[in-house]
């Protein structure tokens, strides 16, 4: 008999954990499960309709109602907060993308955080150029050093605005003159987030058309390793092919996903998806 009753306690315990690892994979598997079909769905309603926001929008919120713990609803978010800042809903578009300034877990988080930073930033230089302003209507010129800014009258009582970008890295600010008109220098100047460069204005950021800043190509997989995936890519610009490993850059492309059927690849701007080759 004390026999039966440890046997009989050994299958419960096997079952309890039976149960438990099959409770904690039904969870893992719906955490991480890649909707890859509904995506390339999302992505060619967005290439069709780029014109039609409010399509592309409804999309958005369709994969991500119906796929929240996928990871690739980042890309559908960063999608659905272009077209929101295309139609002038900069607070909603900032809402879906401020948690991806936090600390990325995953490639495709990395990716999101660098589209999350880089328009996040070209807003935060509205706020620096609006300071400026304010210098300059007390000063009749801009400041010689961008550390003469803070804290200077002319810019009290505007709003908030930040001393670094969303890398943590400050302004690349110079003061400068009026081409052609000697002896005004100081009354213009540049101002760039030293990781977006010349793509740091937010208004002339919002008139590229989406993705035409990625020129690279996925040719084939090099490496199907599943924890890192080596993508052999070809660019626009011409020279050779280079393979890029999946969580690295090239060019300021983001290598960010490779998938049973796609690829998935960033800048600080926009997602594109391709057939994975």
């Amino acid at each position: 008999m004390p026999r039966l009753c440890s046997r009989s306690c050994r299958l419960k315990y096997l079952g309890s954990v039976l149960l438990i690892w099959l409770a904690v994979f039904s969870v893992f598997s719906t955490a991480h499960a890649a909707n890859e079909g509904a995506l390339w769905g999302l992505w060619e309603t967005h290439l069709a309709s780029v014109d039609d926001p409010d399509t592309v929008l409804e999309a958005c919120k369709k994969f991500i109602s119906e796929n929240r713990r996928d990871p690739l609803v980042v890309i559908a978010k960063g999608i659905a907060s272009w077209h929101m800042l295309q139609q002038g809903e900069v607070e909603n578009a900032v809402t879906m993308l401020r948690p991806y300034l936090e600390d990325a877990a995953t490639p495709l988080e990395e990716g999101a955080a660098l589209i999350a930073r880089g328009w996040i930033s070209r807003l935060d230089r509205e706020l620096v150029i609006n300071a400026l302003q304010g210098y300059y209507r007390k000063e009749v010129r801009y400041p010689s050093a961008f550390k003469d800014l803070s804290g200077h009258v002319g810019v009290q009582g505007l709003d908030a605005w930040r001393e670094t970008d969303r890398w943590g890295r400050q302004w690349d600010y110079r003061q400068a003159g009026i081409e052609g008109i000697p002896g005004l220098y100081g009354q213009s100047y540049t101002l760039q987030s030293p990781e977006l460069k010349e793509q740091s204005d937010f208004a002339e950021a919002l008139k590229v058309a989406y993705g035409a800043n990625i020129l690279i190509t996925p040719e084939r997989i090099i490496s199907s390793n599943s924890s890192t995936p080596v993508v052999q890519v070809s660019s626009k610009e011409g020279g050779a092919n280079v393979g890029v490993v999946v969580g690295k850059s090239l060019d300021g492309v983001f290598m960010a996903y490779v998938g049973r059927s796609l690829v998935v690849v960033c800048d600080a701007s926009h997602w594109k998806v391709f057939k994975r080759p």
